[in-house]
């Protein structure tokens, strides 16, 4: 029987697989795509630090790309500025799959391809394996001392747990992001990437930084009567005709990501969930790789000592995971999603951001700082210094509150699982969150 079995081979499941491996665990990875086709067809920015801090080889090129500086823009297209990389990455996707799961199968970890998770076996209120259908198209179950959902926006077995856990079983879909991409050839000398910030209630870019290449994005919050991407992308092969190709070289799809806080918790006895599955990703931007990179490491470290000592893998045991991704991301990633809800439940979105952009009170430098949360505070200030509406000067006063408390909430979650704490703790979580001002 194997200690762990992983399903789903992306990043936060590769990172999990190659730490637990490393360590002398017996750990199946699964995936329901051939190894060929794992990672997205696009590259995406990845902070630098975060492979020091889990003990992973930086990308060198092909995998590292050229990242230089963008333009950003207000929702109309109108007020522009330059904004600098800071200490980030710019990584090819699929190039990086390709690496992480081959450090995981370097260090011990066994991989199956082409395989269907179904569902989860349980024994009372702990999974105990999972039933799955092979390349054969065989179903059969695989027990496990742990099973990890790792399997994205799908979150295949969180979704079918049968008893009562402390993280949701849904999401809501007003929290989630519904995004398009292409990636053409360019017929032009252009450089730039130009990047605009709350455009159709969301993001939207071109870029012709990989040279010979044009790569657009569409995003937009999945809310009622939302654009589509698709055609937020079509707009702009319109206007920028002259300097693109008919033909798509890579992406020519789209998906839907989770943008909200991380759950509650990410373990069950005997299960634990990472990754998109998990929400654990950066609330304003979507990006979500650092995040699952720094989950996969995180909980390596409470399994392994759990089972050298052989000790049952249940929240007792488990429960630094869940600490330790508090108390490091979360504590950030609380913080962006006050104000994510915030400028979300703005009736005039996109005018007050226009209005930010137009009176210089968001400042390139606000932007290109690796300190995200403390940004946004201190933009927030700059804001209730210059601001001449009086309705948005209140709300946001409260938001830089309600933001404040919360990150300080994470930094305090229980440093031991006692139930009565994290029930307290919750109640006080729920009570920052029903403040949020929706006007």
């Amino acid at each position: 029987m194997y200690d762990i079995v992983i399903c789903g081979a992306g990043v936060a499941g590769c990172s999990f697989a190659r730490n637990a491996a490393s360590k002398g665990l017996k750990v199946l990875l699964l995936d329901k795509n051939p190894k060929e086709k794992l990672g997205h067809d696009w590259w995406d920015a990845v902070e630098q630090k975060v492979f020091e801090d889990t003990q992973t080889p930086p990308p060198m090129p092909p995998e590292r790309l050229d990242y230089s500086a963008s333009i950003y823009t207000s929702p109309n297209g109108k007020t522009r500025m330059q904004v600098l990389t800071g200490k980030k990455y710019s990584v090819d996707r699929k190039l990086l799959a390709k690496r992480l799961l081959e450090m995981a199968l370097e260090a011990g970890a066994d991989f199956q391809e082409n395989t269907k998770v179904l569902k989860p076996i349980v024994s009372g209120d702990k999974v105990c394996g999972i039933f799955i259908q092979d390349k054969r198209k065989m179903e059969r179950e695989v027990s496990a001392r742990l099973i990890v959902d790792a399997t994205g926006i799908d979150a295949t077995l969180r979704k079918q747990i049968p008893f009562e856990t402390d993280f949701e079983k849904e999401i809501r879909k007003e929290d989630t992001f519904v995004l398009y991409r292409e990636i053409r050839e360019a017929i032009t000398s252009r450089t730039e990437r130009i990047v605009r910030f709350g455009h159709h209630k969301g993001v939207s870019w071109i870029s012709f930084r990989q040279k010979g290449l044009v790569d657009i994005l569409a995003g937009t919050f999945n809310l009622p009567n939302h654009d589509n991407p698709k055609d937020i992308v079509r707009k702009y092969l319109q206007d920028y005709k002259a300097d693109i190709g008919d033909n798509i070289v890579r992406a020519g799809y789209g998906g839907i990501i989770p943008i909200r806080r991380c759950f509650d918790s990410f373990i069950a006895d005997g299960f634990l969930i990472m990754g998109d599955s998990a929400s654990q990703i950066n609330p304003i931007d979507g990006s979500g790789i650092a995040a699952s990179m720094y989950a996969g490491y995180y909980a390596s470290f409470p399994v392994v000592q759990a089972l050298k000592q052989s000790k049952p893998l249940n929240k007792k045991t488990l429960w630094n995971y869940n600490f330790t991704y508090k108390t490091k991301i979360g504590s950030e990633f609380v913080a962006l999603d006050i104000i994510r809800l915030f400028l979300m439940g703005r009736k005039d979105q996109e005018l007050d951001l226009n209005y930010l952009f137009r009176r210089g009170i968001i400042e390139a430098k606000d932007l290109q700082r690796s300190d995200q949360q403390r940004n946004i505070f201190a933009t927030l200030k700059k804001l209730i210094k210059g601001i001449d509406r009086i309705s948005l000067l209140k709300n946001l006063k409260k938001t830089i509150r309600l933001s404040k408390e919360a990150a300080a909430l994470y930094r305090d979650f229980p440093p031991e699982y006692k139930p009565s704490e994290f029930s307290n703790w919750k109640k006080r979580l729920r009570a920052i969150y029903n403040e949020i001002p929706n006007e």
